[in-house]
C-alpha cells in the first residue's frame, strides 16, 4: 500500500486523523506510474503462488438452464423482460474481460477501482400468478441463473426483503452482495473497504439511471444495520449491502 503523500494527512489529534488511522487510509495509488503497476502485479503473483485467485464472476451450477435476458439496444422492445434485462446490463453486465497480472477482472458500465467490481447480484422476481423466484445474475452470459433452491439463507433473505418492499406481480428486487472472497484475496486488509463502498455508489447510481432510462424507478429497500444474510455453509453470496425494487421490471404476461 503506498504511503500518504506529505500534506495529505489530516492534522494530528483531529477527529479526521483518528478516522484516517482506523481506516488505514493512504494516498490513492496512481496507476499511471508503470513502476507501481509492476510492483502491484509482482505482489499479486506472490499471492497466486499460495492461493489461486477467485473468478471475477459468481460460480453458478454448470449446465443448469437459466433465463437469457435481452440487450437494452440490440433486442426488440417488446421483450417481456426488457426492463429487467436493460437495467442489469447497464449496471452490472460484463462488456469485456480484463486482467491485472494473474488476477481476473472485468470491464462493466459503472467505474470500479482496478476493475474489481466486488459485488454479486441476486434477483427476486414476482410473476403474474403471484409466485416468487430468486435467481443469481450471471454478468458474463447476461442471464438469470436457475432458481436458487440450494442456498436457503440467500433465498430467504431476498424473499424477506421482497415482502418488506410489498413487491407485487411484475416487480423485481435486485440485492447487491459483497463478494467477500474476491475483495479479501486482492487487498488483504480492511483499508480496501472505503474503495469498495465507493464502487457500491457507482453501481447503485448506474442502476438508478438505467431504471430511469427504462421509464421505471429503482426504489431503495432498507436492508437494516445487520446484513440480512448468513452465508450458506461458507458458499454463495456474501452479505446484502443494498437492495433496489424495480416496479414493472417483469412483464405480467410473461
Amino acid at each position: 500500500r503506498p504511503a500518504a503523500a506529505p500534506g495529505d494527512e489530516p492534522p494530528d489529534g483531529s477527529p479526521a486523523s483518528h478516522d484516517w488511522s482506523l481506516a488505514g487510509l493512504a494516498a490513492p495509488a496512481d496507476y499511471r506510474d508503470p513502476r507501481l503497476t509492476d510492483d502491484d502485479i509482482a505482489l499479486m503473483a506472490s499471492y497466486a503462488r499460495e492461493e489461486p485467485p477467485p473468478p471475477a464472476v459468481p460460480e453458478l451450477p454448470a449446465g443448469a438452464p437459466g433465463i437469457p435476458l435481452p440487450h437494452p439496444v440490440a433486442d426488440p422492445a417488446g421483450h417481456p423482460l426488457r426492463v429487467l434485462g436493460g437495467v442489469l446490463y447497464l449496471s452490472h453486465a460484463i462488456v469485456d474481460d480484463a486482467a491485472i497480472g494473474p488476477l481476473p477482472r472485468s470491464r462493466r458500465v459503472p467505474p470500479s477501482h482496478g476493475a474489481s467490481h466486488p459485488f454479486d447480484l441476486l434477483v427476486g422476481c414476482r410473476w403474474a400468478d403471484g409466485a416468487a423466484t430468486v435467481h443469481a445474475y450471471d454478468p458474463c452470459l447476461h442471464a438469470l441463473g436457475p432458481a436458487v433452491t440450494d442456498r436457503p439463507g440467500a433465498r430467504a433473505a431476498v424473499l424477506r426483503l421482497m415482502g418488506n418492499a410489498a413487491a407485487g406481480p411484475g416487480d423485481a428486487l435486485v440485492t447487491v452482495h459483497l463478494a467477500v472472497g474476491r475483495v479479501q484475496w486482492r487487498y488483504r486488509t480492511g483499508a480496501a473497504y472505503p474503495t469498495v463502498f465507493l464502487d457500491l455508489g457507482h453501481l447503485l447510481e448506474a442502476l438508478g439511471c438505467a431504471a430511469g432510462w427504462h421509464d421505471t424507478v429503482a426504489v431503495d429497500v432498507p436492508v437494516g444495520r445487520t446484513p440480512p444474510l448468513v452465508r450458506d455453509d461458507g458458499h454463495g453470496p456474501g452479505p446484502v449491502l443494498a437492495a433496489r425494487l424495480l416496479r414493472g421490471a417483469v412483464d405480467e404476461g410473461s
